[in-house]
């Protein structure tokens, strides 16, 4: 509503760098929040597999899903690809402002990180999930009036 009330020219550059800005707060809110690490620690690289691999794995169920869209053959991949890897490519930064923080000294916590253990009633939930994004949102939804 408040965007019918502004000019284009106003509104959309205020959305985009407020956008943007939130997006920031909450990549340095998260980076937070994981366990404080020395900037030599021998840990920091699974600190970045740790975020990799959910990002990589986000944007395969996205690609595998834009498979069974029935617009054009381009858009099936760009689309997805924007959607999952594009907006979450902030999550790639994490390790690296968990990094600043600690070198800023925002670190008061001397947590360490746990283990990161496989459950199998986790991946049958993420397997159904998975299977249901594919097969329902993939081929797109219909709204009608």
């Amino acid at each position: 509503m408040a965007a019918a009330a502004l000019p284009a020219w106003l509104w959309r550059p205020v959305a985009v760098v407020g956008g943007a800005a939130l997006y920031y707060l909450v990549l340095r809110a998260a980076s937070a929040r994981v366990p404080w690490l020395d900037l030599d620690s021998p840990l920091r690289p699974r600190l970045r597999a740790l975020v990799l691999l959910p990002y990589l794995g986000a944007g395969l169920v996205a690609l595998a899903s834009g498979l069974l869209n029935p617009i054009d053959p381009i858009r099936r991949f760009l689309l997805p690809a924007a959607s999952s890897l594009g907006a979450g490519l902030g999550l790639l930064w994490i390790p690296d402002l968990q990094a600043e923080l600690t070198r800023a000294g925002y670190r008061r916590s001397r947590d360490t990180l746990g283990p990161v253990t496989r459950h199998a009633g986790w991946l049958a939930a993420a397997a159904v999930a998975i299977l249901l994004f594919v097969t329902l949102i993939g081929p797109g939804l219909s709204l009608r009036r």
